[in-house]
């Protein structure tokens, strides 16, 4: 943990915090061994922060792991132009999905072997944030047909109720 604090401090780096349950991690155990950390954390900059003044994390519930995934909200205070920009959100619901996996999975697979980690952490982010929104709008007109198709066998299901009422 020492070394972990000295890399912080070297690099000028500092722990944005958390909102909810501060516990990371879980040995899965349900015994009286049962055990909890904070073991996950984002880190940012000063310049960072200074651009997200109103940035903060949030722990999410974790669905296949002993750890839970971080949600960074980023809120710059302004855009180039002076209109405030509306982060993208990771939607918890999705992970309830049987295809959010492959999406991410989709979406992290080519990156350029060349470049500067934190670049590719970057184009990792915004690859999954891209499909995500295309897979959410594919989400949602399935659910809009869907509703569509079911008033439609409605509307259908009255004709023939009636046409029967009628014949009686």
């Amino acid at each position: 943990m020492e070394l972990f604090r000295e890399v912080l401090n070297e690099g000028n780096l500092y722990d944005l915090g958390w909102k909810g349950d501060k516990f990371t991690w879980n040995n899965s155990k349900g015994d009286e061994t049962f055990t909890k950390e904070r073991l996950d954390r984002a880190v940012s900059n000063p310049e960072w922060i200074e651009v997200y003044k109103e940035s903060w994390v949030e722990e999410m519930m974790a669905r296949t792991s002993n750890h839970k995934p971080l949600l960074v909200h980023l809120i710059k205070e302004k855009d180039w132009g002076g209109d405030i920009k509306k982060a993208f959100a990771y939607k918890a619901n999705w992970a309830l999905e049987e295809k959010c996996e492959l999406v991410s999975k989709k979406a992290w697979k080519k990156v350029a072997a060349r470049r500067e980690p934190s670049s590719k952490v970057m184009e990792l982010l915004n690859r999954s944030k891209q499909a995500f929104q295309k897979w959410s709008k594919q989400i949602r007109k399935g659910g809009k047909n869907k509703i569509e198709e079911n008033q439609n066998y409605c509307k259908g299901y009255k004709l023939k109720n009636a046409k029967t009422m009628l014949m009686r």
